[in-house]
């Protein structure tokens, strides 16, 4: 099973901190890489990014948001078969809207 195939089948199934530690480690992200590098740091470290008082809530939605984006042709949206039938939780529109804004805010600091 390919890496990318693994990826798909993370986020599939929600379980984005595995998706992070896969795709943390491909080469090449293009413009998602910071987002979804800092996503992984702050799930794996949250006390950190709050003592310099950044939100790892935060960085982690504009993480996932990185991932979707990046890989939205790989991404299954509705019900994987592997997952024995875990729903992907999907944020509301207008919060994909905020989430996307901050993503972009994130990439020109």
């Amino acid at each position: 099973m390919t890496k990318l195939k693994q990826l798909t089948d993370a986020m599939d199934c929600g379980d984005w901190r595995r998706a992070f530690s896969i795709a943390s480690r491909f080469a090449r992200l293009g413009l998602h890489e910071d987002a979804i590098r800092r996503g992984h740091e702050a799930m794996q470290r949250p006390t950190f990014y709050r003592e310099i008082k950044r939100d790892p809530d935060e960085l982690i939605t504009i993480g996932i948001a990185a991932l979707k984006e990046r890989y939205r042709s790989h991404f299954c949206k509705g019900v994987s078969q592997g997952c024995k039938g875990a729903a992907v939780s999907r944020p509301p529109k207008y919060q994909k809207r905020r989430i996307y804004r901050e993503y972009a805010n994130l990439q020109t600091k």
